[in-house]
């Protein structure tokens, strides 16, 4: 890197802190504003999936507390960086809280997106449209002072998603995949007097279920209820703007219809709501309220007079890359004592080992990650226009389309790696950055 190209870099990271604070006032409430992403001289601002917001904001140059080495583009395409916006509150434990918040310095307040859905549509508002009209209002959404319609055009330049295109017809949008992950189950069962406790770590939850067939997974899903070694099993549902949401009812061979029914006990227990993806304490929560419930569903269930209401357990589908950095502390929050990481299909995702270092004791298993019954790719999407070689945005290009993007560079996929993914190679085709994969535009009620 030329002396020249260090010194601009920083030069923007000193501007950025009192920056930031800006963008932190009147914004995220009390949170503290480096909680936020800090507001480069020269951003491509971001949004969407939960699964893949800490590795961007690695990416970005800060993620959960500690620093990285940013990608930033060429003097030739303006010292591009990467700011990157969290899909949920950061710091807030409940996360289906729903906020305000400003990408640019002076742009109007906009609703939080959250997830790889609503990262979709708020990218496709670029082409045209408004923002929040057509959303889904929820109670958290009302309460949100910026609870209407905004136009965000220039607002937003890529979405995050760990699950492609919602809408397959058309090629205004184009998936730019930069890693591999993989879905299972996660699982938590509640403690009584026959339990052993469950620890952390190594450990898994004595007496509970730990591998779930496939078939079984589909019964599951259809049913709401499984009984399997006199244990009650109960499936959560993941929140519908999820990309994990979508990607593991397809994995269990289920329909959105099915999975809606099949979740709908766990789903309305505790907060009444479903579960932010990858999120531990959430579902320690249901497995906890399943105890102080009047559980029709496990009262008597199969007529089987082994099974006892005790008995009872709760799972959700779970990245394993999220299980890796939460795991080692790149990611927050952490899965929790008393949930532990299951074997979708008998399959091993994660590793545990005690020897290494703190921060990598977690890492993923290709039994689980190189078999298409569970793995996904991850991908930043963008409009395809600005993909053109001749007309388009030459940043974006440059971080983001490519084997030889700064994306797919080896300094960048060394980050992603250590977040619990892995590489997809560089074939034109199928490998990291290429651009085959593309969509239409969503409409904020798609």
């Amino acid at each position: 890197m030329s002396s020249q190209t260090t010194k601009k870099i920083i030069s923007l990271v000193a501007g950025a802190a009192a920056l930031a604070g800006l963008a932190g006032a009147g914004i995220a409430g009390t949170h503290t504003a480096n909680a936020e992403p800090q507001q480069y001289k020269a951003p491509l601002f971001g949004f969407g999936s939960d699964t893949t917001q800490d590795v961007v904001n690695a990416l970005g140059g800060f993620a959960n507390g500690k620093t990285y080495t940013p990608l930033v583009t060429s003097e030739a395409t303006g010292y591009k960086q990467l700011v990157n916006f969290d899909a949920t509150i950061p710091g807030e434990a409940d996360a289906t809280k729903r906020e305000c918040i400003a990408t640019k310095l002076g742009s109007p307040l906009i609703l939080r997106p959250n997830g790889s859905g609503e990262g979709q549509k708020v990218l496709s508002r670029q082409a045209g449209g408004v923002w929040y009209t057509g959303l889904t209002v929820t109670a958290a959404i009302t309460a949100a002072s910026c609870n209407s319609s905004r136009n965000i055009a220039g607002l937003v330049d890529f979405a995050r998603s760990s699950s492609s295109v919602s809408n397959a017809v058309g090629t205004d949008i184009t998936a730019l995949p930069f890693g591999v992950d993989a879905l299972t189950f996660a699982y938590s069962k509640p403690k009584t007097s026959s339990d052993s406790v469950c620890g952390t770590g190594a450990e898994a939850c004595h007496d509970a279920v730990d591998t779930l067939t496939k078939a079984e997974l589909t019964t599951l899903y259809t049913n709401g209820v499984l009984v399997k070694n006199n244990t009650v099993i109960v499936p959560c549902g993941i929140q519908t703007s999820s990309g994990t949401y979508k990607t593991w009812y397809g994995k269990t061979g289920n329909t959105s219809s099915q999975e809606g029914i099949g979740t709908a006990f766990c789903n309305g227990i505790g907060n009444g709501s479903r579960l932010q993806e990858n999120h531990g304490p959430e579902l320690k929560a249901k497995a906890d309220a399943l105890l102080t419930t009047t559980n029709a569903i496990c009262d008597g269930v199969a007529g089987d007079p082994a099974v006892s209401c005790k008995d009872v357990q709760v799972v959700v589908g779970f990245a394993a890359s999220a299980w890796v950095s939460k795991s080692n502390g790149l990611s927050s929050p952490a899965p929790g004592t008393g949930v532990s990481l299951g074997l979708a299909g008998g399959k091993t995702f994660v590793t545990y080992t005690a020897g290494n270092a703190v921060g990598s004791k977690w890492s993923p298993n290709t039994d689980g990650f190189n078999d298409t019954n569970w793995n996904r790719n991850v991908y930043n999407m963008v409009l395809s226009a600005n993909l053109d070689n001749s007309t388009g945005d030459a940043a974006i290009i440059e971080m983001f389309k490519g084997s030889t993007s700064l994306m797919c560079g080896s300094a960048a996929q060394a980050i992603v790696n250590s977040f619990g993914f892995l590489s997809l190679g560089n074939d034109a085709s199928t490998g990291c950055g290429n651009s085959t994969t593309k969509g239409g535009l969503v409409a904020n009620n798609g």
